[in-house]
């Protein structure tokens, strides 16, 4: 199989990303990772997501789900289709049909040692050509891309081994990045000359660094490490040697309110009340929330939510706290849930809920 890359380099490849267009036989034949689930090597390369065309022969159905079993002439592949809530114990529920050629897009998972494809998007395709044409072009794919090892250059290999100091690989070789010490960003300030975005820049460093949660506005204002900041800053930018309470309650305003704009806290009006905006806390669920609830109006084939309806949706219904989340924010949680098999892509930046 040659070399295969270090888990912590996995999300560099991309076709981790994608749906990789594959025989029936070449999806039977993937290796797992050991160290990670629901993730496997096609030749050397990580791959999640697959996609495969043939025809149904074999279609078993509950109330939970349906399992089709799809054929292209090299092997057979269960695929398993969980049918949303309002779905369940319905009988006039849509489906493919036995003897359908379909277009199957989904998560390779194994279960019961058994090989199968937890479908995120069915087709069914009207012209019996579209098998043989999806034949060539993954074969075409395997000679061209699959079998083509994914390389990384000695030096920027070198630069992620040294990212642990700067950040952490999470269990799908994602690389976070970790927040650096208050304390130590703090002392770096002492012989500067600073400036208002240093208070602003200190107060996000002391919530995620401590990992506080929520904070109410005199906590801060009132903490003796950041009175002594803000006069320093009024001396250098403002020449006031002597400040008033005043003036600092109204530097520290603007600092909180910059941090409610760009989307890293937002604020409770009657408890005043500041609340970190992050993906396990509180955006994570307010996603998965709206996913959930745009998939229940959805039939099988109609395809997913899409990722900018999600981002209008999340702003507009919790405008109080997520109006000015960063579009890079929600995108990076919408990761996060199909990571977690909360959601699944279906392509083309649209999510279905499980």
């Amino acid at each position: 199989m040659g070399e295969s890359l270090p888990t912590s380099f996995l999300g560099l490849d991309p076709l981790f990303w994608v749906h990789c267009k594959l025989l029936a036989r070449d999806i039977l034949d993937l290796t797992p990772v050991p160290e990670l689930s629901d993730v496997y090597y096609l030749y050397t390369h990580p791959v999640r997501k697959v996609e495969l065309t043939g025809l149904i022969v074999r279609k078993d159905e509950s109330s939970n789900f349906v399992s089709y079993t799809v054929d292209d002439g090299t092997g057979a592949v269960p695929c398993i289709y969980w049918f949303p809530e309002d779905q369940r114990f319905v009988s006039s529920r849509a489906t493919c049909k036995l003897g359908e050629l379909v277009r199957v897009m989904g998560r390779i998972t194994d279960f019961r040692g058994s090989r199968q494809i937890t479908i995120n998007n069915i087709t069914t395709e009207a012209d019996p050509n579209v098998e043989l044409l999806r034949w060539i072009e993954a074969l075409e794919l395997r000679e061209n891309v699959y079998r083509q090892p994914f390389t990384i250059s000695n030096s920027y290999r070198q630069q992620v081994l040294n990212l642990p100091s700067a950040a952490a690989a999470d269990e799908n070789g994602q690389l976070t990045p970790c927040v650096p010490s208050f304390e130590e960003e703090l002392s770096k300030l002492q012989t500067a000359a600073v400036v208002e975005e240093d208070l602003k820049d200190m107060i996000r460093i002391y919530f995620l660094s401590n990992d506080i949660k929520a904070l109410q506005y005199l906590q801060i204002r009132d903490a003796p490490v950041f009175i002594d900041l803000a006069r320093r800053i009024l001396l250098h930018s403002k020449n006031v040697i002597s400040p008033s309470t005043q003036q600092i309650s109204t530097l520290f305003t603007r600092a909180m309110w910059r941090l409610v704009k760009e989307g890293v806290l937002y604020v409770d009006k009657d408890t005043d009340v500041y609340t970190v905006i992050e993906h396990d806390l509180n955006l994570g669920p307010a996603i998965l929330g709206i996913v959930q609830e745009e998939t229940m109006a959805l039939t099988q084939l109609d395809g997913g939510v899409p990722q900018e309806f999600i981002i209008l949706r999340l702003r507009d219904k919790y405008r109080n706290k997520f109006k000015h989340v960063p579009r890079k924010a929600v995108i990076q949680s919408l990761g996060k849930l199909v990571s977690s098999s909360d959601i699944y892509d279906v392509g083309k930046g649209e999510y279905r809920s499980l």
